[in-house]
């Protein structure tokens, strides 16, 4: 839209002979009109009498105003088309993200007990704001009657200076510990890095938890780990449902609910659960 602000004042002076706003004199109006239109009463559409005499007066030729006219329609098509391409590709691109979002808040609502709190786990402020999918996350719990808290926001490392990315077991401790009578946690900073003795170290008394194990979110990357990392997390029972990249194959059977938002989440993710 600030390309069609900026065009406009042109569009309408190319058309009107004025700039928006300013009406043109009488005998400027009248040589627009003889231009245009034509007058079988005037000699010559290209003069005019001088005011009080019966002199004609020469006027400056006029650009061919249609040509400019149609010249400035075809830049207000262009406008329009390249600022809807702008719109829409930013919309497109933040829609699986929703989808993502609202559709982890029907997971977790639905493993949460008779708790209507949610622990989060999130990055920490050297990643920047929330994700799209969190924001996303966060605003359908609230309009489903639940409130949602950060138990942790991890510091997850960073790609430039080498080692791990992801959340490291202290910090998965600790967001287990600060979840207090949450009925679920979830991680938007992927699967924890645990080994085999950390593993063994988390109570099982644990709140449900729920991972999103995905390349990105929304505008910003994700946190995936690895595949194997997750299985093994999901067989030791520490997690209990992870979503992942990856959506149905053309045989895999129709999600249950055919509403827009889990039809584009079905072609974008899947679902892992704990085994029975």
């Amino acid at each position: 839209m600030i390309l069609l602000s900026h065009l406009r004042p042109l569009i309408l002076r190319a058309h009107f002979g004025a700039a928006p706003g300013v009406r043109p004199s009488p005998a400027a109006a009248s040589a627009v009109t003889q231009t245009r239109f034509g007058n079988s009463n005037v000699a010559d559409a290209s003069t005019f009498l001088r005011p009080g005499t019966g002199a004609p007066r020469q006027r400056r030729a006029s650009p061919n105003l249609g040509a400019v006219s149609k010249c400035a329609l075809l830049l207000l098509v262009a406008a329009v088309f390249l600022d809807s391409c702008g719109q829409n590709t930013s919309k497109t691109a933040l829609k699986p993200s929703v989808a993502l979002g609202s559709v982890l808040a029907e997971e977790a609502i639905n493993l949460a007990g008779k708790s209507n709190k949610v622990a989060i786990i999130s990055h920490d402020a050297s990643w920047g704001p929330a994700s799209p999918v969190e924001a996303a996350f966060t605003a359908e719990l609230k309009k489903r009657g639940f409130s949602s808290f950060i138990a942790k926001a991890a510091t997850l490392g960073d790609p430039m200076h080498g080692g791990e990315v992801g959340l490291h077991p202290a910090d998965f401790a600790e967001a287990l510990q600060n979840a207090g009578d949450a009925g679920v946690v979830v991680s938007f900073a992927g699967p924890p890095l645990l080994t085999a003795n950390d593993a063994a170290k988390v109570a099982p008394t644990h709140p449900p938890i729920l991972i999103v194990a995905t390349a990105g979110m929304g505008d910003q990357p994700g946190f995936p780990g690895s595949l194997g990392r997750v299985e093994q997390l999901l067989d030791a029972r520490i997690i209990q449902l992870a979503i992942v990249d990856g959506g149905m194959g053309p045989d895999a059977p129709a999600p249950k609910k055919t509403d827009v938002t889990h039809e584009l989440f079905a072609r974008n993710y899947s679902i892992l659960h704990q085994p029975q």
